[in-house]
């Protein structure tokens, strides 16, 4: 290893403490389990960024078969959403109005007795 990529590796390392710790670490030693779960998240950004198969992979990907994948995912949210909403016109008006103890007594008996004050 060449002092420069050394250097940036240790940068690397600082960097990603101060992330997951959100403090900065002032010591050159870490954990065996944080520098492996490092190395992971190194592999996968590297991988994801750099890697011709991963990004000939997702390419495919969103062009291919998961767009269509997703075009029904989008169709079956919009149902649901159009089917929630028929079942919240499908509710009487008599649930949705406040119930007694919303208003005193006094306050209750004025709107029974006299329902086209507030129509």
């Amino acid at each position: 290893m060449t002092p420069e990529i050394s250097d940036l590796i240790t940068k690397f390392i600082k960097a990603y403490a101060k992330e997951t710790y959100k403090a900065e670490n002032y010591t050159d030693t870490y954990s065996r389990e944080f520098l492996l779960k490092g190395v992971k998240v190194f592999e996968d950004w590297l991988m994801f960024q750099h890697c011709a198969e991963d990004r000939k992979a997702m390419k495919q990907s969103w062009s291919g078969e998961d767009a269509s994948e997703n075009k029904l995912i989008d169709k079956q949210a919009e149902q649901e959403i159009e089917w929630k909403d028929a079942q919240i016109k499908d509710i009487p008006w008599n649930r949705l109005m406040a119930n007694k103890d919303t208003f005193t007594e006094k306050q209750a008996n004025l709107i029974i007795n006299n329902p086209d004050l507030f129509l």
